[in-house]
């Protein structure tokens, strides 16, 4: 009896200490979302569609839009909806950049069957289902929320790309794995769209918690291969857009 009431409470403990981790982890990061709706300018566009942000991209004279990310499965019907408040119906998303393949990114991909994908190469097995998250959170995470069906046409990024837009208008890639293996960055124009890799704060930016990431420490150094770019403004997977943003990451870096 002494032996079950040992394994018990030892059972209990580890799942009282699983609680207290999400709890601190959804502490961390959803307080922290910014408002529905960011208009960082006339061609780009943030979404709050759950917990995650769809930053949409439509260039001047090109047709269609492009989108950061999807959400999660569970709020496809939402993010269609702002979609559709912004004129926008599936079959205008001409193409998908995912920042990353965890769950609140992906989610929605199968709602745009006439997207072409593009995503991290070391990310394909997650996007596909055949790999687990590496991080403590998404990890649990994915075992619990729907699946979803994986895109078909999809393009493996390995940084350095330059993926067309449409009416001329491009995004460059950029490789900053650490939140996962195969994250990226893109930046069209003067925004910096950055995932869960670098989050914007009130004052500056930030890494998102370790609870989240693959591996912290390469997160953190892989963000110096966006210092050789221009840009004025990151727009990030949960806490919005900011400005003065160049400054912001180097400030961040020498810390």
């Amino acid at each position: 009896m002494a032996r079950i009431r040992r394994t018990v409470l030892r059972i209990l403990g580890v799942i009282a200490l699983l609680f207290v981790a999400l709890g601190a982890a959804a502490a961390t990061l959803f307080p922290r979302n910014g408002p529905p709706r960011v208009a960082v300018s006339e061609e780009v566009v943030g979404i709050l569609a759950g917990h995650s942000y769809v930053w949409i991209i439509r260039p001047s004279g090109g047709a269609g839009a492009a989108l950061v990310d999807t959400s999660d499965y569970d709020h496809t019907s939402e993010l269609l909806e702002k979609l559709e408040a912004e004129h926008l119906a599936a079959d205008d998303v001409r193409t998908v950049l995912l920042t990353h393949a965890h769950f609140d990114h992906i989610g929605g991909c199968g709602a745009f069957p006439k997207a072409t994908f593009y995503v991290g190469a070391a990310d394909v097995p997650l996007l596909r289902g055949t790999a687990a998250p590496k991080g403590f959170i998404p990890r649990i995470g994915s075992r619990f929320m729907t699946t979803h069906p994986p895109p078909e046409n999809v393009h493996e990024l390995h940084g350095g790309e330059s993926i067309d837009l449409g009416g001329g208008a491009a995004a460059t890639v950029i490789a900053t794995p650490g939140h996962t293996e195969g994250s990226m960055t893109y930046l069209y124009k003067d925004v910096l769209f950055t995932g869960d890799s670098l989050l914007v704060t009130k004052d500056g930016v930030k890494l998102i918690t370790r609870l989240f990431c693959d591996d912290i420490d390469e997160n953190r150094r892989s963000l110096s291969a966006l210092l050789p770019f221009r840009f004025t403004t990151i727009a990030d997977g949960h806490c919005g857009a900011a400005g003065d943003a160049h400054r912001k990451l180097e400030a961040f870096l020498k810390q």
